[in-house]
């Protein structure tokens, strides 16, 4: 019997370890993204012109707000950004924008979100299902003796 057992447990061990590498092989590998090594990202302020660049290679779009009041909640501007090298996105607007506050509003595609809850989903029933499938092959007398 403690062969059946034991043989048991290394099925088992053997079963979660591949669903681990699965799940590890659907995660993102962040090292191929691009990267940027300019030293402009933010605001980049002259009386002439002012350039906005934010770092975000996963974004869908990403959308420039400018206000007059930072406590009133409708932009008076809203201005979409453009792609540009190394996983940023720009803009520039040629004016003065002293006194104006600015926010970024990025999309990101729903695929990041269908992952990282699956994942999430799947890690939970992996946890569960280790700890069910142990619970029903312990013995309860050992389990009663080290109490």
């Amino acid at each position: 019997m403690t062969k059946y057992i034991s043989r048991q447990k290394f099925i088992l061990t053997i079963s979660i370890l591949h669903l681990c590498m699965m799940i590890k092989a659907q995660v993102i590998d962040f090292s191929h993204y691009p990267v940027y090594q300019g030293a402009d990202l933010g605001l980049t302020y002259s009386t002439d012109h002012s350039s906005f660049r934010v770092y975000a290679p996963t974004a869908a779009k990403v959308e420039l707000s400018l206000y007059r009041d930072p406590l009133l909640g409708e932009p008076y501007q809203r201005i979409l950004m453009q792609r540009a090298e190394g996983g940023t996105w720009t803009t520039t607007i040629d004016h003065d924008l002293r006194g104006i506050y600015y926010t970024y509003r990025v999309s990101i595609n729903a695929w990041i979100f269908v992952i990282a809850g699956l994942s999430a989903l799947a890690i939970a029933l992996i946890t569960v299902s280790f700890q069910a499938i142990k619970a029903a092959m312990s013995n309860p007398v050992k389990a009663l003796r080290s109490e």
